[in-house]
């Protein structure tokens, strides 16, 4: 969770640094709140994925987390979006006066605000998701799906690096 609190945050200092125009600081607004609201959407996938496969399992069937190790490398690209994009507002950022960096901030933090806390809520949903499939499996004494999970839980680590990087 912490990771993405990371991303949320820069996200947002970029927003209160950047801009060299109307058009150039709404494009960069535009895409960093898309990158957002991506990303909520790709760990809703991932949540939702490893909900299936659970309740799949809970009726007999196979465990398998294949979408969901899926989604976590289209997580791992919007990431790789992310820090692109960061170095785009890097390179504009002095050229915005502290007036505008403060108008800018009024402007966007409800937005910013929104897109943040629905991010860290989806988030959330996986983490108990993935606490509700780690359980079941450990009751049941299934290793394979143990070593899913885990593998998994390594691939959300891979795809998450990108955002951590965001801070740097």
């Amino acid at each position: 969770m912490k990771r993405f609190l990371v991303f949320g945050l820069a996200a947002g200092l970029c927003l209160v640094a950047s801009g060299c125009g109307p058009d150039t600081h709404d494009t960069l607004i535009q895409r960093t709140t898309g990158l957002m609201d991506k990303a909520a959407a790709q760990v809703a996938a991932i949540k939702e994925e490893v909900s299936k496969a659970t309740e799949s399992a809970r009726k007999g069937n196979l465990f398998k987390l294949d979408e969901a190790v899926k989604a976590a490398q289209a997580l791992k690209e919007t990431g790789k979006e992310a820090q692109a994009l960061k170095k785009k507002i890097s390179e504009i950022r002095g050229s915005i006066t502290d007036d505008d960096k403060k108008a800018n901030l009024e402007k966007n933090r409800g937005t910013i605000n929104s897109k943040f806390r629905e991010l860290m809520s989806r988030r959330e949903e996986l983490r108990v998701a993935m606490e509700d499939a780690t359980k079941y499996f450990l009751e049941r004494k299934d290793n394979e799906a143990k070593l899913a999970i885990e593998d998994l839980r390594k691939k959300l680590v891979e795809a998450e690096a990108p955002f951590e990087q965001l801070a740097n």
